[in-house]
């Protein structure tokens, strides 16, 4: 309920004020002044009246006198119909109309008792007068998120189940509503082999991995998400959130199964016959490495001889390779920077001057060169997550600033050049085309990086729910690939504002804007991001937080630099 006061209009009521001979102390006009007040009302469940109470927003209750009530004596006043919680008079304030709800107990020799329901957690249970002797009517089970009802229990320690058929009522008591996680079925489809029993698994708990079927004349290779066999299911990784099925993929006895893998990323897989030679796979096409050889250990220390070696059970073969990065040279140059379009910009246009010639990548990090020197694959970065595009060309995401420094150094050791982050003003020269430019034929400025399409990068209006493989849309001016959208890229300088001043060569902001005290920087957008209006533009900056530098993002990527030319 609210209380509304109206001074109304100033000239009315002054005229009226005069007749009487007061002062009307009133301005032209007032606006209305509102009070909150709220009803109180008390149930008694059968016993005498209470009036209800109006109450200020913020204001407390004044206990009334106890209700009475025949063979019964007042309890305490409630917060709910089931009697779960009792209203403190002392503490208790009131935001809203509300009603209190009375508690009685029996009287000792009378015939009727009062049950009522903890749900501990679930929804409200109204409580039940129940004859000395009778039975308690069993309700309908409450609800809980994420929770299924077990039973209803004598005790609040849950021990033992109360018998709704058998047991009877000698006094008011409380029953109590036990409860267990909500699990999800795992049922295994063994396609022809013997039965596996179904598993029950809680909300992100994993799948014990079963002892193997049989199927006369096969041998089971593994288990796998899709009825089509796509994607393996991994035990130790992968977690549980809905009811699954898992199905049985079979190589007929005699087969060995060979799986290709660059590092530790799997690649393909195929079968070959036990105790002959197998037929080399095709030679694979990386982005960034050039296939050399296959190794039969991840340490690329023994080559298979396909010629000679004959096939003695199950085997992985591993890709050794020379790493390509792909760099291309900017160069040097002045041009026009600022910041709009993304999240907190702060940034106004000035011009920068690069004197250092300089390379950045022709494409964002691969998942294969990142597994290739680093071990990890995507998917541990991601927790197990396989959803947001894995392949070896898919640019490599769930990457903090720091993997891409660690990444640097790992690649400048591996190859004895020097590899680092882009600066922002050298990723934003790259991004406009460097000596290049950014001019299409007729000369005229194009509104992304080398087009005027927006569907000519991977965001959310051109399919980018996942991210693509790189190198699957027009490159910019300069040759670079992916610059907007797809993923974004860290860069080494901290956020901040620019004042609007020249600057050459700069390797960070004027000054930090707000509460952004060292947030890192990212640029180009992302798969997500729309082609205007705050999605991806030339302009666009984003920041991370501080707070959240060690967060994985499956929206995460990174471009390398060096300095000259590789």
């Amino acid at each position: 309920m609210k209380k509304i006061i109206f001074l109304k209009n100033a000239a009315i009521a002054a005229s009226v004020m005069m007749f009487l001979g007061l002062s009307s102390g009133c301005k032209e006009t007032e606006d209305p002044i509102v009070e909150n007040e709220f009803v109180v009302t008390f149930d008694t469940d059968g016993g005498s009246a209470v009036a209800s109470q109006t109450i200020k927003e913020g204001g407390k209750v004044t206990k009334p006198a106890d209700p009475v009530k025949d063979d019964f004596t007042f309890d305490a006043w409630y917060r709910e119909a089931g009697l779960q919680n009792e209203w403190n008079f002392d503490a208790g304030t009131v935001t809203g109309d509300m009603t209190l709800y009375a508690g009685w107990d029996a009287i000792p020799g009378i015939d009727e008792f009062v049950v009522v329901f903890q749900s501990n957690g679930g929804t409200s249970v109204p409580k039940q007068n129940v004859a000395d002797g009778g039975k308690v009517t069993e309700p309908t089970p409450p609800t809980k998120d994420g929770f299924i009802f077990d039973a209803w229990y004598k005790e609040e320690g849950l021990v033992n189940k109360w018998n709704f058929d058998a047991e009877t009522v000698t006094g008011s008591m409380a029953l109590y509503a036990g409860w267990k996680e909500h699990e999800y079925e795992v049922a295994f489809e063994t396609n022809g082999g013997s039965a596996v029993p179904s598993q029950y698994i809680t909300m992100g708990g994993k799948v014990i991995k079963p002892e193997d079927p049989t199927k006369d004349g096969f041998v089971l290779v593994a288990w796998y998400k899709e009825e089509g066999l796509e994607n393996e299911w991994n035990f130790d990784i992968e977690t549980i959130s809905q009811d699954t099925t898992l199905y049985a993929r079979w190589v007929t006895e005699g087969m060995a199964n060979v799986t290709l893998q660059v590092g530790n990323m799997y690649l393909d897989d195929f079968y070959a016959e036990i105790g002959k030679k197998m037929t080399k796979p095709a030679d694979p096409v990386f982005k960034q490495l050039t296939f050399v050889k296959w190794y039969s250990d991840i340490t690329l220390t023994n080559e298979y001889d396909f010629n000679s070696e004959n096939v003695l059970g199950d085997i992985t073969l591993y890709a050794g390779c020379t790493i390509n990065t792909g760099m291309v040279e900017v160069g040097t140059g002045t041009f026009t920077m600022h910041g709009t379009g993304g999240t907190n910009n702060g940034s106004v246009p000035h011009d920068v001057t690069i004197t250092k010639n300089f390379s950045i990548g022709k494409y964002t990090v691969t998942q294969a060169l990142w597994t290739y020197v680093m071990g990890t694959t995507v998917v541990e970065l991601g927790s197990g997550d396989e959803s947001s595009g894995v392949g070896p060309d898919h640019p490599i995401i769930y990457t903090t600033k720091q993997d891409a420094l660690d990444f640097c150094v790992a690649l400048s050791t591996a190859t004895g050049k020097t590899y680092r982050l882009p600066t922002e003003a050298e990723w934003d020269y790259a991004l406009r085309g460097g000596t290049v430019g950014n001019l299409d034929n007729d000369g005229n400025e194009y509104t992304y990086a080398g087009t005027n399409d927006p569907n000519e990068m991977w965001n959310g209006n051109a399919g980018g729910a996942t991210v693509k493989p790189v190198g699957g849309k027009a490159p910019n001016n300069l040759g670079l690939y992916d610059m907007l959208g797809n993923v974004f890229e860290w860069v080494s300088d901290m956020y901040g504002t620019f004042t609007g001043e020249a600057r050459t060569n700069p390797e960070g902001p004027d000054s930090l804007v707000g509460g952004w005290e060292g947030a890192l920087m990212n640029r180009g957008g992302n798969r997500s991001s729309g082609s205007a209006g705050g999605g991806i533009v030339m302009t666009r900056r984003d920041p991370v937080a501080a707070a959240n530098a060690n967060v994985r993002s499956n929206l995460q990527g990174f471009r390398i630099a060096m300095d000259g030319k590789e």
